[in-house]
């Protein structure tokens, strides 16, 4: 079995995870929008913070085992906003709770004001789909998700 190459950083993978999370977010303040493009943005919201959460515990795990714990603790002090907002919407998620999850994201679209989306992704819809996504991946308790962009 061969090794696994990642051409993108971990951090430009965040930043990237970001960016389209926080496009299919703005897009959730459109009032005509179909119950089915709303579940697929909300379930890209949540396995998009999945993959976050798990790229951060992948990068401190990688500190920690070189010895650079307080650097690995600053990092997860950094990123644990994440946190709340993947539990508060996995949890409405699963629950089918729309509105809820709605308002859940509408949190997390706050703290996602400030990231700039590059005309590039404008017209991206990278959340087509993830609502089927998100039901058929028996992990995501586990943190991980398949979300790409």
């Amino acid at each position: 079995m061969s090794r696994v190459v990642r051409t993108e950083s971990a951090t430009r993978s965040r930043e990237r995870l970001l960016q389209i999370t926080a496009l299919a977010l703005r897009g959730l303040v459109r009032t005509d929008l179909p119950n089915g493009q709303l579940r697929d943005r909300l379930a890209f919201a949540g396995l998009a913070l999945d993959e976050i959460a798990s790229s951060v515990n992948d990068t401190c795990t990688a500190w920690e085992k070189r010895g650079y714990w307080v650097k690995a603790d600053r990092f997860r002090a950094d990123w644990g906003w994440v946190e709340q907002p993947r539990q508060n919407l996995r949890a409405t998620l699963e629950a089918g709770d729309l509105d809820s999850a709605a308002g859940h994201a509408a949190s997390l679209l706050v703290k996602l004001a400030a990231v700039h989306i590059p005309a590039r992704l404008q017209a991206a819809t990278p959340w087509e789909g993830a609502w089927r996504q998100w039901l058929e991946k028996p992990a995501r308790a586990a943190g991980r998700s398949p979300a790409r962009g």
